[in-house]
């Protein structure tokens, strides 16, 4: 099997992906709902989460896991790849991708508060993005929202409008979603 997890339902977009390009794959999905949202955790509690589920992917012989968070991703994968022996693909927004695309040079990295400020995604803005104006976003509470069902809530309008209408102002023309929640926001 392909283990894939995330903090909670936000992984499924991930997932739902997976088994479509891979139609004759076997996968095992963890959604960790216990300890969900990832992205108000500290890099030490992340570490110790992500390395029980990956030890669980172990005893269940997976051949690869995808980190289908993007926090998880950043705060853990290079620790992660040196202690388990199967390969391990992260979820990192899409600098490179949306800084090829924009025509105002100014772009945008919405994910949750923890990944906004994380130095991977830092380097991945300095590596992929050279002369382009980029806003860190992060969207505090909406991974509960999603995770409540409440998508089309006052609430999550509400944070959403607050984030987002900034960055229209300000001719930002691309935004990447920094979250495998948000997609369930679109």
């Amino acid at each position: 099997s392909i283990g894939v997890f995330d903090s909670g339902v936000g992984g499924l977009s991930i997932l739902l992906e997976i088994q479509k390009l891979l139609p004759k794959e076997t996968t095992l999905f963890v959604a960790d709902q216990a300890f969900v949202p990832y992205g108000g955790k500290s890099k030490s509690q992340l570490l110790e989460r992500v390395g029980k589920i990956l030890e669980f992917f172990e005893e269940k012989e997976v051949k690869a896991v995808v980190a289908a968070c993007n926090t998880a991703t950043v705060y853990t994968i290079d620790e992660m790849r040196q202690k388990f022996k199967f390969p391990i693909i992260g979820t990192v927004p899409v600098v490179k991708t949306i800084a090829q695309h924009t025509k105002t040079k100014k772009i945008a990295i919405f994910s949750t508060p923890a990944t906004a400020r994380s130095v991977y995604l830092k380097k991945l803005i300095e590596k992929f993005a050279k002369g382009i104006h980029v806003e860190r976003v992060g969207g505090s509470n909406l991974e509960e929202l999603v995770e409540e069902g409440k998508i089309d809530s006052k609430e999550t309008t509400k944070i959403l409008k607050k984030h987002l209408l900034p960055l229209v102002e300000n001719n930002i023309d691309a935004i990447a979603l920094g979250c495998t929640h948000y997609p369930f926001l679109r």
